[in-house]
Order: structure tokens, then sequence, then C-alpha cells
């Protein structure tokens, strides 16, 4: 299907990330841990008790969150054509004292490939820098694909890459915890440790591109929509809309709450409002039209900008949907719309919702 020029006109949904601070000096003491660990004495931790009796064997502490940081994965598949899998990880923190008010630290490795891509997982194991020809398993790629990218005072991301050192992923109570050392360009050192949920979104284009482990019945309390008119050239106008929580920002199209896309085909000139009636998915790739009263399946593409069609994202769950089938229907009194999603993903999960309310307009033309 004719659907690039649909994609470079779409506004992509940009999900920004945040990372935490890495510096050339020492790493700073974390005020809620102010005590220098000591080395463990007779009958103190040693899994002893003072009887001289063998007790029962020390158990690390499980720790705590790390706060103010969040961690997106993602997995390509056999990207490099070795037999290996692609996994990265942008981490993100707030800092206000980055132009941009973040920066971001991109961890990439070479892992087993997963069985299921929808639900690719990280092997534990260390993870040295990667200095040889190829990609082996069990590495952290250098050459521009590990760095930290912080903003320029015009808001431009400046990149350093590293040069070398290592990285380390555990597993605890079910969450990753992942440590690094590199040494990055002009001699900088960055210290950094993780603990918290991180999910791989599937980037293979194989699978069904959803993490949805069981239906989801979504509430959503604004929605915005962006009429791009007649750019399939394809027998219909195009409407894009996004429903979200509060807690998502409709004015960057990010935010840590529920949101879905949907894009909607409608009869040619019908750039006041959604007609009223029903939508059904079909797939862009394979249809030879896109007669109005259709809606168009998940896409992604990183060359267009990513996301495009029907998806359901939420940052907060760590989840993203390609919705693939079902229909939206469409009624309207006066500037109130009501949408009543009954989609599904590629493995039938469920993701429905009813929204009731105006939906600001944007013009995309």
């Amino acid at each position: 299907m004719r659907f690039e020029k649909l994609l470079l006109a779409a506004a992509a949904l940009c999900l920004v990330c945040m990372t935490p601070a890495c510096s050339d000096d020492d790493p700073a003491t974390d005020p809620e841990q102010n005590e220098t660990p000591g080395t463990p004495g007779e009958g103190e931790g040693d899994g002893d008790d003072d009887s001289g009796e063998p007790g029962e064997p020390d158990t690390p502490d499980t720790p705590a969150l790390t706060e103010g940081v969040r961690a997106e994965g993602y997995y390509k598949g056999d990207y490099h054509d070795e037999g290996t899998g692609n996994y990265w990880i942008n981490f993100t923190v707030e800092d206000e004292n980055d132009p941009g008010g973040y920066y971001i630290l991109c961890l990439d490795f070479n892992g087993s490939l997963a069985a299921d891509p929808d639900f690719a997982a990280l092997d534990v194991r260390d993870y040295p820098m990667n200095v040889g020809s190829g990609y082996p398993a069990g590495t952290l790629n250098g050459d521009g694909d590990t760095y930290l990218a912080r903003h320029d005072d015009e808001g431009d991301f400046t990149y350093s890459e590293a040069q070398s050192g290592s990285a380390k992923v555990e597993m605890i109570e079910g969450l990753y915890k992942v440590t690094c050392s590199l040494l990055l360009e002009n001699d900088e050192v960055c210290d950094f440790e993780y603990y918290g949920p991180l999910a791989f979104y599937n980037r293979t284009l194989d699978g069904n591109m959803s993490n949805l482990t069981e239906d989801v019945e979504l509430t959503f309390t604004q929605g915005m929509a962006i009429y791009y008119g007649d750019i399939y050239e394809m027998g219909s106008d195009a409407w894009n809309v996004v429903l979200a929580e509060a807690d998502y920002d409709l004015d960057i199209n990010y935010g840590q709450g529920d949101a879905v896309q949907l894009a909607f085909n409608v009869t040619h000139g019908a750039g006041d409002y959604i007609p009223d009636g029903p939508y059904t998915l079909l797939d862009a790739n394979t249809a030879e039209e896109l007669p109005a009263g259709t809606m168009i399946a998940g896409i992604y593409d990183a060359s267009y900008g990513g996301y495009w069609g029907c998806w359901f994202y939420s940052v907060r769950r760590q989840v993203e949907a390609r919705l693939v089938s079902g229909m939206v229907d469409v009624s309207r009194e006066g500037d109130i719309y009501t949408l009543e999603l009954k989609l599904k993903d590629g493995a039938g999960r469920n993701v429905t919702a009813t929204y009731t309310g105006k939906l600001t307009y944007y013009s995309g033309e």
C-alpha cells in the first residue's frame, strides 16, 4: 500500500526517554545509604551465630526501586544476521541541570534470540564491551551503539559514545537490576545502576508486536483529532485520533497513562468532524484501497516516525499492542463524541473502551 506519505505527514508519537546522570567525578554518596559498608566480623553477617554453630546463609537485601528513572527496552531480533539477539535499553532521568530537563543513557546488548519476540528477556549475566568482529552473545556493543545523550543550550542532543567498559544484568524478585561502568569520550566515567520494571518491546516486525497478556478495558478522559485530508490517494480522507488518561500530555503526545491511537478513513471532504458510523480495521499493507468506514491496523516503521494506524500503549503498564482487528463505533451530538472501541491484538486479546467527550482539533494538512 502507498502509506509512505501518510507516515511522513503524521505527527510521530515521540516516546521521549529520560536517563540517569553519569559524571566524570566519583559518584556521589546516596543520601539514603550514608553508612560505609564494612567487612562482616565474627558472628556478624557470616552465616554463623555467636554460639559457633552454622546458621542460615545470608540473603542479600532486595534493592530499593530506583526513583526518578524510567527504563524502556527494545528487541530487534537477529538485527546483525549473526544468530544473536539485539537488545537495547534507554534509561532516562529528569535532571534540572540538563537544558532539556533530562538526558538518556542507551545500552546496546547482544544476547540470545528470543523464542517469542513479543516477550523477549535479556539474559542474566555479565556483558563486557564487544571489542572484536561480529556480535557474539553476552557482549555490550560500542561503536556508537552505547552512549550518553545530553541536551545542549539549543535543545539538541549531544552524544558521548562508550569507548570501553561493561554491564551486568541480574533478576531479583522478578525485576531487572542493570549496572554498568563505562568510559566515555574525553575520559568521562559513567557508573550507573538501575533496579525496577523493564519490558522489551518487539521491534522485529515478527510476532504480534504486542506484549499484552490479558484483555484490558480502558477509561479515557481526553482526546484529540487530527485531520490529514486525502493523503492516501486511495479513495478516502484521513483522521487520526488519540484518546488518553488524564496523566497523558496531548500537546506532546506522551505521558505515563494509557492511550490509544486510532486511524479513521472517511469520505472525501469530511474535514469538520468525523462522520458517524461503524469503522472496521483492515490491513493497509495488503489493501488495494482504503474505503470510507474503515480504519488502518497498526503499522510500525522506524524510518517513518514509528507508530501509525491503531495502537494501544501505556508507559505506566510498560505495555504496547498493535491492534489488528475489530471496530470502533462513532457517534456525535454537537461537539461531543462517543467512541465505542472493540479492538483486538494479533493474539486475540481484547482492548475495549467507551469515550464520551470533546476531541481537541488539529489540522495536519
